[in-house]
């Protein structure tokens, strides 16, 4: 028995490719996009598309949708498999917020970074998450927070350790 494949044209690049270079959309009448796979990664990466999901994320649509997600059996799920692998990570952040809520430390947002000079936004753990080392931190702007963890994953796979 052969196969018939469909094609349908892109709206973008007005190319016809088979169905299966579109993704998948159940409420239009063909069952999928009417952009192409090639199209739709490419506008995934503009700046445009970047600037728009950052707006969106901020929504009250956006929460809502979120939340709901959150307290569905999946989203519970997925909230343990993340705690339990993460584990330390998350009780080191916690020592470090109930320092400082208790005055222990300073809140972050008052210190400088150590790196530029910044004002700084974030706690770097300096030796990792591991119990005994939750308070070796210091204070760092968030582009040097990025830039610490970028260099760390850098190194970890010029060694082969990642």
């Amino acid at each position: 028995m052969l196969e018939t494949i469909m094609y349908k044209s892109c709206s973008k690049c007005k190319e016809s490719k088979p169905i299966s270079e579109f993704y998948k959309d159940r409420s239009r009448s063909d069952g999928v996009q009417y952009v192409c796979k090639d199209c739709n990664r490419a506008y995934e990466q503009t700046d445009a598309r970047k600037a728009f999901r950052r707006i969106y994320r901020k929504t009250q649509t956006c929460r809502t949708i979120n939340r709901r997600y959150d307290h569905s059996e999946k989203g519970k799920a997925r909230s343990k498999r993340r705690y339990l692998k993460d584990k330390q990570k998350y009780q080191a952040r916690n020592a470090v917020n109930y320092a400082v809520a208790m005055g222990t430390i300073p809140a972050v947002t008052t210190m400088n970074c150590g790196d530029c000079g910044e004002s700084a936004q974030e706690w770097h753990h300096t030796h990792g998450y591991r119990p005994g080392f939750h308070f070796h931190i210091r204070a760092v702007c968030v582009p040097c927070h990025a830039r610490i963890h970028s260099q760390r994953h850098k190194s970890l796979l010029l060694h082969g350790m990642y």
